[in-house]
């Protein structure tokens, strides 16, 4: 009996684990052979987006939202679903259960979010690097 109350501990550590060591996501159960609306976890990477407070505290709530309203918002538990999200601060990643139509959209969207912040570091988008200038 003593063991079966530490399985969750060791899924949970796991999946942080998992977090840590991936670039973007880590599926925890392979998604794709599975019925389009089961819902299964991935860890989705936030340490290079805009996700932090101005004291540099970790706070994907406003990220969070974003994916709700992108995705099915009545999918998730807030609107009757089933999907979820768990944050861990410690890892500066979400845990994030949903069917793969959402994790598809997420992925796609944190992807664009990247792209884009890649994109205006090095000035692609033709936005000036110093405000203050003025054309010649």
């Amino acid at each position: 009996m003593r063991h079966f109350t530490r399985l969750p501990f060791m899924l949970a550590f796991a999946i942080i684990c998992s977090c840590a060591a991936s670039d973007s996501v880590a599926v925890a159960q392979d998604g794709r052979n599975a019925d389009v609306n089961q819902v299964f976890p991935a860890v989705y990477r936030f340490s290079d987006l805009p996700v932090f407070t101005a004291d540099g505290q970790f706070y994907p709530k406003l990220m969070m939202r974003m994916i709700r309203a992108m995705t099915s918002p009545s999918d998730w538990e807030e609107g009757g679903g089933k999907s979820t999200y768990t944050s861990y601060p410690q890892n500066l990643c979400l845990v994030i259960s949903t069917h793969r139509q959402n994790h598809d959209k997420i992925t796609k969207m944190l992807n664009e979010i990247r792209s884009h912040r890649a994109a205006v570091r090095s000035g692609e988008h033709g936005e000036p690097a110093d405000a203050d200038e003025s054309p010649s």
